[in-house]
């Protein structure tokens, strides 16, 4: 079982984990509990949080707004599985010709510091991406859930 250190000196066990620790774990328990939930019941949390998502994207994404305008798509209306099949897949070509477009211009202060990434550009041009600390927060959340999901050893 994998204990995570203690933030509180002279406390060993049980461990008082720090603030990041904490939101990790929090994250970890909430999520091995919803996924046991009915199928219907995720979908329906999954298709309310992408509503959300592309509500803020047509709003404050140059990139989304022109192009959800093209296809006719008002993401204040309800989602649901039919209408998200026909929403067009972002292309690598439209980050490598749009990247600033791609830029919300008003993140949520609740979400941190913007943070840039690159590709190598090993499979052609590289690409420039960017998140923020939630994002990366979740990043780390989903790569510690395969770690354990593989049962890999993390005590090296």
């Amino acid at each position: 079982m994998l204990i995570p250190r203690s933030s509180v000196y002279g406390i060993e066990w049980p461990v008082l984990p720090g603030p990041a620790a904490a939101s990790m774990l929090a994250m970890q328990y909430q999520l091995e509990q919803s996924q046991w939930l009915p199928p219907q019941i995720i979908l329906q949390h999954q298709f309310n949080q992408l509503a959300r998502a592309l509500a803020h994207a047509y709003e404050t994404v140059p990139f989304y707004h022109e192009h959800f305008q093209k296809i006719g798509f008002n993401p204040k209306e309800r989602i649901n599985p039919e209408i998200f099949t026909q929403l067009p897949f972002l292309q690598r070509s439209d980050i490598q010709s749009d990247g600033g477009a791609l830029l919300s211009r008003q993140i949520p202060r609740d979400h941190g510091r913007l943070l840039e990434q690159q590709t190598s550009g090993s499979s052609g041009m590289p690409i420039k991406t960017f998140g923020t600390e939630v994002t990366q927060f979740f990043w780390r959340v989903f790569t510690l859930r395969d770690h354990l999901w593989h049962r890999r050893d993390l005590t090296g």
